[in-house]
């Protein structure tokens, strides 16, 4: 065993450490300059040859486990250019398997829907609308997340925190999946070996296992301020460390291969900064470059022999390791990744919506619903419209002049006249608000833009498109 394996563990067991790179920076990537470590300039010039292979091998994304999702996120974690056609030629193709299947991915096999959210994630899709289902319902149904084993609870947990995504309330499900039962259900699955050493995840039996362990570490990656997960990720830490051979290669079921490497660069990489990344995974990445052939692709074992599953893993693996060696968000922590919403509207009597930040604002018979006015203007009834929008709405009777307020700027709004006082400053507008069968409505652009947000006209679906 290397003098140096302890490394690791003694690292991460200082608080300093851990608190400081478990969780990584938020935010844009930012530019980037070359790494400039030996290893890691070999793991990007090795990560760019895996994406050309993919890119030119996997020509039509599918939903599965090989030649779908994985290569898509490694494509699009990488950063390689990849035209846009080809993320919707995969957007497409989840869609019409929605559609196919009407939206059971899987009848069992609940990591079908955590794989496809984490690919829907790197490429910017709006999960919550894929066809018109939303795929994180899928995982808010507890019991049917965990039969599949430790596996389905870590993939839920690693696509839920993807991109910090809300657990949809779904009636009918036994148990409503939240984040501290996916947590304690993964760490009640910690192995105590038959000698009474504890640490570790297998998915069977009480040997732990080096590819499930730092899949378990990539879960919890995010949770280290938590003492039960703390300790958890210190014992695994150290059962990696006990399992890692002489060059820094890992096996599974007795046979060393590249997918078992690559699941302990990604758990590194989502725990360590750069800083530190280089002198404590650059060994296994040096382990997992020997899998590589020339073209790029990588084999399971040294036999000389592509294999499309490890080449895809070698491709986000390699990625995960640049993209912390350059200081950006981990792999699976896509908050640099802006999400286009998909609007769902639900046409109102007047066949006209109006969606808030990618919320259809719902009108009943007793708020009223919106229409176009004789100047061609959109009027909406005014309290639900700006309640939704996180407005306080009161009505001034004497006057009969609307007030509304939100983060201190607060616009009247009279009835029957062109114009609204911004702050009391008059600003003039080309549509009156006024009161049709008892309700009050009012001419949104004007208001809204009052507020500083963004309206815009969806001509297609006759929606009033509203963004901050």
């Amino acid at each position: 065993m290397r003098q140096v394996k302890n490394r690791w563990l003694s690292m991460l067991l200082a608080t300093t450490l851990i608190l400081a790179t478990a969780i990584p920076a938020f935010g844009a990537e930012t530019a980037t300059a070359a790494v400039t470590t030996a290893t890691g300039a070999d793991a990007e010039a090795s990560m760019n040859k895996a994406a050309t292979y993919i890119y030119s091998t996997v020509t039509e994304p599918i939903v599965g486990s090989v030649g779908g999702e994985w290569a898509v996120l490694g494509l699009a974690r990488s950063g390689y250019n990849v035209p846009q056609s080809y993320y919707d030629k995969y957007y497409q193709n989840v869609v019409d398997e929605l559609k196919l299947t009407s939206g059971v991915l899987h009848e069992k096999k609940y990591t079908e829907y955590s794989r496809v959210i984490l690919a829907l994630t790197a490429i910017g899709k709006d999960v919550t609308n894929v066809g018109g289902y939303n795929l994180l319902e899928k995982l808010a149904d507890f019991d049917a997340v965990k039969w599949q084993g430790i596996n389905g609870t870590a993939y839920a947990l690693i696509a839920l925190d993807s991109h910090d995504y809300e657990v949809p309330q779904v009636s009918g499900a036994r148990t409503q999946t939240t984040r501290e039962l996916l947590i304690r259900e993964i760490l009640s699955k910690e192995i105590t070996t038959a000698d009474g050493v504890q640490g570790g995840f297998s998915l069977s039996g009480n040997v732990p296992d080096a590819d499930v362990t730092g899949m378990i570490l990539q879960a919890l990656s995010n949770y280290t301020d938590r003492a039960d997960v703390k300790s958890a990720i210190e014992r695994a830490v150290k059962a990696v460390d006990v399992m890692e051979n002489e060059n820094g290669g890992f096996e599974s079921w007795q046979v060393n291969n590249s997918e078992s490497v690559v699941q302990v660069i990604v758990a590194k990489s989502a725990l360590y900064k750069k800083d530190t990344l280089g002198s404590e995974a650059g060994a296994n990445v040096d382990v997992l470059l020997e899998y590589q052939l020339a073209n790029g692709s990588f084999e399971h074992v040294l036999k000389g022999q592509t294999n499309l599953m490890s080449s895809e893993q070698g491709l986000y693996a390699t990625a995960a390791y640049v993209r912390s060696m350059h200081g950006q968000t981990s792999l699976y922590d896509m908050s640099d990744v802006k999400i286009e919403k998909n609007i769902v509207t639900t046409p109102t009597a007047t066949g006209v919506s109006v969606a808030i930040q990618g919320t259809n604002v719902l009108f009943t018979e007793a708020s009223g619903s919106p229409f176009i006015d004789a100047s061609n203007r959109t009027q909406v009834p005014l309290r639900v419209t700006m309640e939704s929008y996180g407005c306080e709405v009161t009505w001034d009777n004497v006057s009969k002049i609307a007030i509304v307020s939100k983060d201190g700027i607060t616009v009247k709004v009279p009835i029957g006249q062109n114009y609204i006082l911004v702050d009391n400053a008059n600003v003039e507008i080309d549509s009156a608000a006024l009161i049709k069968d008892n309700r009050t409505y009012l001419p949104i652009r004007a208001v809204l833009e009052a507020f500083g947000a963004t309206v815009t006209w969806d001509t297609a679906t006759k929606t009033v498109v509203v963004e901050n």
